[in-house]
């Protein structure tokens, strides 16, 4: 038997063969890969955005959305944000090194590959106008991330020469939320398509980024509603009386029943992060959390405590509104009205506070029976133009917080007087009735406020919420601005004479009630217009310097569920006047 020999002529010949397949074999591969590549490095189709991919028998959604340099600024973040790091690279690729990194992680050889798979969610079959507007909504589980992407805006000539689109709501409002182990609402960032003829349909939406923040895994249940299908409220000073909203008898974009699962990552408990601006992030003091082992604790219109043993398994918390001809007693329990106004559903979740957050809190209001005011030491309404303002004094007082506003500003004293019953009875609370903001043009209001309160405190703090009557009329957005900023005015000037710290407060979303969804609404509270609301109150806090209370990322996900249609009960108003009362105290330590 001949023996194997390294040098022997036969061993040469075989590795010849062997280094001519090896070099063939490499060569197909690598052609099939850089096609494969370069069909994602050169895809840049604007009419034809969407790509789909098997891999694995799972779809992948390749997104090659090329900056636009021709975008609308209003209410636009930059595209660089809808991407994630993987389709960065891709996207910005500058050299053969970054291509070398790209193909190794598209080939699996890099052990830090981000997995970019999609999780399509089923759709509603209800065939509304928005909803057939819509090509898909997908789940990014890695990311914490929902994608809506519209149908392509194709514009015709019709027989009669007019220009017409594939797409019917080019500038839709949606809202979502999710519904399990916890609540959380979808924040979304609109992108918009260039398009050569936007002056005249104005901003087209192409796709919808949505953010979320769960503290636990689990299934979610997902809930995306459409409110409105084209809105005009980029256009200045526009009328939007007449817009109306989509009726929630079918507004619902996502099936029945359609659920996401969000897995244990290490960082699912985060709050919404780099992908949206700064400006665009509402930081979470907490979560609403499925409890169905708690006790309801609630109290009737008298403020008496209720309790009695819940029994409830999770379901969709599908959006809450009043069909028509469900007002009163006698209606609301109709076969028609019953499950879409109840109130049962909502009962097993309770606010959970982040615990360092609930710490600081409680151990401000322990320590707040008494307030820092500083004041002028010569009043404005005695002194001169020379001497104005010249000296201040610092006094320690009674704390006494007094709220301004109406309804929702009574409802709110309610609550905080509850808290304060058991963290510190010696918080004074007390409530300056106001309905507009012009109502706040002349100081006297401030001085006035003092004389009606119940005994001989005076403000300390002072916290602000004017908006529910302006909406219910309404007052537009200019119009507005205009009253709310002429009320700041005067009450930065009545804080420096009476020395009370100075709040304002966001607006409180109303439940879908049937005045808001009639056609054209006779009732302008609902999401949008409140939405524009609070953006102008927090713009013109941050112009003059006053803090602003945002309290809607813990309204947010319960922002349905007032029973009478407008004021958030117990369940809500407890932890959010928690939370403010915890927001004032806080300030006594930076005003001593």
């Amino acid at each position: 038997m001949r023996s194997w020999s390294c040098n022997s002529p036969t061993s040469t010949f075989n590795r010849l063969v062997v280094l001519i397949l090896f070099v063939v074999y490499s060569t197909y591969i690598s052609s099939v890969h850089l096609r494969s590549l370069g069909s994602v490095l050169h895809y840049s189709n604007y009419d034809d955005i969407e790509t789909i991919r098997e891999r694995d028998g799972v779809k992948e959604e390749i997104q090659n959305n090329e900056d636009d340099e021709d975008v609308e600024s209003t209410f636009l973040n930059s595209n660089d944000n809808f991407v994630n790091q993987t389709r960065n690279e891709i996207i910005n690729v500058d050299d053969e090194e970054d291509k070398e990194n790209i193909e190794k992680k598209d080939i699996g050889e890099n052990e830090n590959t981000v997995d970019i798979a999609t999780i399509e969610v089923e759709m509603s079959s209800n065939n509304s106008t928005l909803q057939s507007d819509i090509i898909q909504i997908v789940h990014n589980p890695n990311e914490k991330s929902i994608t809506i992407s519209y149908k392509n805006l194709l514009s015709t000539m019709n027989a009669n020469n007019e220009t017409t689109t594939a797409r019917q709501c080019l500038n839709p409002i949606i809202r979502g939320r999710l519904s399990g182990p916890a609540l959380s609402i979808i924040q979304w960032t609109p992108y918009y398509a260039n398009t050569t003829n936007k002056k005249e349909l104005g901003p087209v939406v192409d796709k919808m980024f949505g953010r979320y923040s769960v503290p636990l895994p689990g299934k979610y249940y997902i809930e995306i509603i459409g409110i409105m299908c084209n809105h005009r409220f980029h256009i200045p000073n526009d009328d939007f009386r007449n817009q109306c909203l989509i009726h929630p008898s079918h507004h619902r974009l996502t099936a029945d029943g359609a659920y996401i699962d969000v897995g244990a990552h290490d960082d699912v408990g985060n709050n919404i992060d780099v992908d949206l601006d700064e400006a665009d992030i509402v930081p979470m003091p907490g979560h609403w959390k499925w409890n169905p082992a708690k006790e309801q604790n609630d109290y009737n219109d008298k403020g008496q405590e209720q309790r009695s043993p819940l029994s409830l398994s999770q379901e969709p918390l599908y959006t809450r509104y009043q069909p028509p001809f469900c007002r009163g007693d006698e209606n609301k329990t109709l076969p028609h009205c019953a499950d879409k106004m109840d109130l049962t559903r909502y009962e097993a979740y309770e606010f959970e506070f982040d615990p360092e957050l609930k710490s600081m809190i409680e151990t401000s209001l322990a320590s707040s029976s008494l307030s820092p005011i500083t004041r002028r030491s010569q009043p404005l309404s005695s002194s001169t133009a020379t001497d104005r303002g010249n000296t201040t004094e610092t006094v320690m007082a009674n704390t006494t917080v007094c709220l301004v506003g109406f309804s929702h500003s009574r409802h709110m004293r309610d609550s905080m007087r509850q808290v304060v019953y058991y963290q510190n009875p010696a918080i004074q609370i007390d409530w300056g009735k106001a309905r507009f903001p012009d109502e706040l043009h002349n100081i006297e209001y401030f001085n006035n406020m003092h004389k009606k309160l119940e005994g001989d405190n005076n403000c300390t703090h002072v916290l602000i919420g004017l908006g529910q009557w302006a909406a219910s009329k309404p007052l537009l957005f200019d119009r507005y601005e205009r009253d709310i900023e002429e009320a700041m005015r005067v009450a930065v000037r009545a804080r420096d004479e009476i020395g009370f710290a100075l709040f304002f407060r966001s607006i409180h979303y109303n439940p879908m009630g049937d005045v808001y969804s009639s056609c054209p609404p006779h009732d302008w509270r609902y999401p949008p217009v409140i939405d524009g609301y609070n953006a102008i109150i927090k713009s013109l806090c941050e112009q003059y310097n006053i803090p602003f209370l945002d309290t809607n990322a813990m309204f947010g996900p319960m922002w349905d569920s007032g029973n009478d249609w407008c004021h958030p009960n117990m369940q809500v108003g407890l932890p959010e006047a928690f939370y403010l009362l915890g927001k004032m105290m806080m300030s006594n330590t930076s005003n001593m």
